[in-house]
């Protein structure tokens, strides 16, 4: 595990979490969420609250990201943004193909009967224990 970048995955959830997004949705890599879900359209959206991005900028995507998603839209640079989402987080985080399915992919590993109930607040939980372990 490199628990430097758990942490600065850590640090990007509550990044998010603070940020007031309602754009985590741990049951798609990417999605439009305006297309599915009645959210607030001030929201602020995946691509919204990455550096560099100006708050009144007008063209508000509305993209929703998991921790995968959100860790490529963070972080990978060049060739590693063409990479599936689930394989940039296993390299990104250090760990093996069964630690991400778990993080990644399973809404029991959080306590959840589906993805989609897994909250921002859930993953910064299960991402202090990998740090502190």
């Amino acid at each position: 595990m490199n628990r430097d970048n758990v942490i600065r995955a850590r640090d990007l959830m509550i990044e998010v979490r603070d940020a007031g997004s309602t754009r985590f949705d741990m049951s798609n890599y990417f999605t439009d969420i305006k297309d599915w879900y009645s959210w607030r359209h001030e929201d602020p959206s995946a691509v919204d609250i990455l550096p560099g991005r100006r708050s009144d900028d007008p063209h508000k995507c509305g993209t929703s990201a998991c921790l995968a998603g959100w860790l490529q839209l963070r972080f990978a640079k060049g060739r590693a943004r063409s990479k599936m989402a689930f394989d940039y987080g296993v390299d990104f985080l250090g760990i093996d193909d069964e630690d991400a399915q778990s993080l990644f992919s399973e809404a029991e590993f959080y306590g959840k009967d589906e993805l989609y109930e897994v909250t921002v607040d859930d993953v910064i939980t299960k991402l202090n224990e990998m740090i502190n372990a």
